[in-house]
């Protein structure tokens, strides 16, 4: 039973092995131009927590 149980994750093994071979790779994504939006900023901000109430279901 155990023979049977190695042989079976040896066999998934070998055949995760070559279809990750055979797998053409993901393409290259670039990116060009310029960002439309200006990054956001908040090295000089007072950042502070925001009060909530608590729903009730």
């Amino acid at each position: 039973m155990m023979k049977l149980l190695l042989f079976g994750a040896a066999i998934y093994f070998l055949t995760r092995l070559v279809g990750g071979l055979l797998k053409p790779p993901p393409p290259k994504v670039e990116i060009h131009g310029e960002s439309k939006n200006n990054p956001l900023d908040l090295t000089n901000v007072d950042v502070e927590d925001v009060p909530f109430k608590e729903v009730k279901k």
